[in-house]
């Protein structure tokens, strides 16, 4: 889901799409942040290490996002 809102938002590059667990038991969408807080104790990197991903990694993986985007000129 959170790929599908991404692409429809014309995102690029990182972003954290927040989403709410209902008690019925189905997930909603909040908001899409194209722009979230990348310090260690911040909820974007906390979220990646939940997932398994380590700060380094998650940097990395931000920086070659980067990379790969075509320059703008």
């Amino acid at each position: 889901m959170s790929k599908r809102i991404y692409k429809i938002l014309e995102l690029s590059g990182y972003a954290r799409i927040d989403f709410r667990l209902g008690s019925d038991g189905q997930f909603y969408f909040l908001e899409a942040n194209p722009n979230p807080e990348i310090a260690e104790r911040e909820e974007f990197a906390s979220a990646a290490k939940a997932g398994g991903v380590t700060y380094p990694e998650l940097l990395q993986r931000i920086i070659n996002l980067g990379l790969r985007q075509p320059r703008v000129e």
